[in-house]
């Protein structure tokens, strides 16, 4: 997929990665100094109280988990969308002078530091009310909204909130009046909506990745269940009317067995160590140590990772390849279980709240490692781990986990088909890392002037 040719030949070299330039640049216009640094001769810095007809508050009001109408609160705009699945609801109508306008930005002026100055932008698609916690900013005539929220959203501006941001103990404000006399580089009303119009249609492209990759997760979702539980038979395995056996599992085909880990692996606790026995930075002597947050979406991600002395480590604490790494222990119970296969070659170990089952015997550990994002897991898990007074899986309960096996060849042939899924949906993820950084890098370019689109 590729954004829109009509918007992304307008753009600059600097903004699309490589376009011939089809506006004007920052070497064919003139600039001024101004406070924010150099912008466009024609363009104006003002505060955002002047282009602004409303900011305000949220409606006060008390939370229950149904009613008759929606109400917006911090959550909704977390992922910087309005996401109606995560409103508050009222059971009586706030007054009419709260309802959300098409067009109105929700600004996070009450959150912990990272996420102050979140902003979101209402589509109108569904009734709002404006609640509390999240500043409304509604444009006046100077100002496109949809602008206005791209340069809310921009990095420097993101800073800005950040520095004018009040500190308190678990969460940072920003007054209206801090942020009404905060200043943004405005150009001309038409420049503002093609700037807009360019970076709508990039977040489009981006918003219909996101579809296509949820759409893509829940088909192998669905595939996992079919073919870890033998429902399903992929080519060449079993009969075409297949037979099933009752187990403790359910019913499986006749010729699966049910297996614990234990019989076929063992779990292997992670490294203990002291404060001074671990940095942030490699240092001699030390090895790249794992925790829970470098298990993502059923993948290890080796950054931001811990470096431990060797001398804390025992031999059979070094990941191997086809090790599946489990998050052990954690304060969250969601977070406890959550797993994925060691597939590099690198020297590594793992913490002391994390645990390895390693297979010894012949079975295949990428389809063990599916088996560990199946709904059989968790909801051997949850038994597990429920009436429990802390969210931990010692080695025992790793290996009293039961599943049903097919022959080694099926097990490598789901694990085969269900590895194509997740190529096809890491593919699809690496596209929509790369239109954001197209996003980023025209944001920059069209936000400040350097790159300006032509009029039509």
């Amino acid at each position: 997929m590729k954004p829109p040719k009509s918007r992304k030949a307008e753009l600059g070299s600097n903004a699309t990665g490589g376009e011939k330039p089809h506006a004007e640049t920052a070497e064919s216009a003139e600039f001024k100094m101004t406070e924010l640094g150099p912008i466009p001769v024609d363009w104006e810095v003002k505060r955002l109280g002047e282009c602004c007809t409303r900011i305000k508050n949220g409606f006060t009001y008390s939370v229950c988990n149904r009613g008759s109408y929606k109400i917006s609160r911090i959550e909704t705009i977390s992922k910087g969308v309005v996401n109606y699945s995560r409103v508050g609801y009222v059971k009586d109508a706030p007054p009419a002078d709260y309802m959300l306008s098409n067009g109105d930005i929700l600004f996070s002026h009450i959150n912990s530091l990272p996420y102050i100055g979140n902003v979101a932008l209402y589509d109108g698609k569904e009734l709002l009310y404006h609640g509390m916690n999240l500043l409304l900013l509604r444009c006046n005539e100077s100002a496109n909204a949809n602008y206005l929220y791209y340069a809310l959203s921009s990095s420097p501006m993101r800073s800005k909130a950040r520095e004018l941001a009040k500190i308190a103990i678990n969460q940072a404000s920003i007054s209206i009046g801090d942020l009404s006399r905060s200043e943004i580089p405005l150009p001309p009303l038409a420049e503002q909506r093609r700037i807009a119009r360019a970076l709508s249609d990039v977040d489009e492209l981006i918003s219909a990745l996101g579809k296509l990759i949820e759409k893509k997760r829940n088909i192998k979702t669905g595939a996992m269940q079919q073919l870890l539980t033998g429902k399903t038979r992929l080519p060449g395995f079993g009969a075409a009317r297949a037979e099933f056996k009752q187990t403790e599992l359910g019913p499986i085909p006749v010729d699966w067995e049910v297996k614990r880990l234990g019989g076929i692996g063992e779990s292997i606790r992670g490294v203990s160590f002291r404060p001074e026995q671990s940095s942030l930075t490699l240092m001699p002597n030390a090895t790249v140590l794992l925790r829970a947050n470098n298990i993502q979406d059923n993948q290890i991600i080796c950054h931001d990772v811990l470096y431990v002395m060797n001398e804390c480590i025992a031999g059979c604490q070094q990941l191997t390849e086809g090790d599946i790494l489990i998050c052990a222990a954690n304060g969250s119970r969601n977070l406890v279980g959550k797993a994925a296969v060691w597939h590099k070659a690198e020297v590594a170990t793992f913490g002391a709240f994390m645990a390895v089952f390693r297979c010894v015997k012949s079975v295949d550990s990428c389809f063990v490692g599916y088996l560990l994002q199946s709904q059989s897991y968790r909801r051997q898990l949850d038994d597990i781990l429920t009436g429990s007074a802390i969210n931990n899986l010692n080695a025992k309960d790793i290996e009293g986990l039961a599943f049903a096996f097919p022959t080694l060849a099926e097990q490598k042939a789901i694990g085969a088909v269900v590895s194509d899924m997740d190529a096809e949906i890491a593919a699809l993820e690496a596209d929509c890392a790369k239109y954001e950084r197209i996003k980023s890098g025209m944001m920059q370019e069209l936000l400040t002037g350097k790159t300006r689109l032509k009029g039509e």
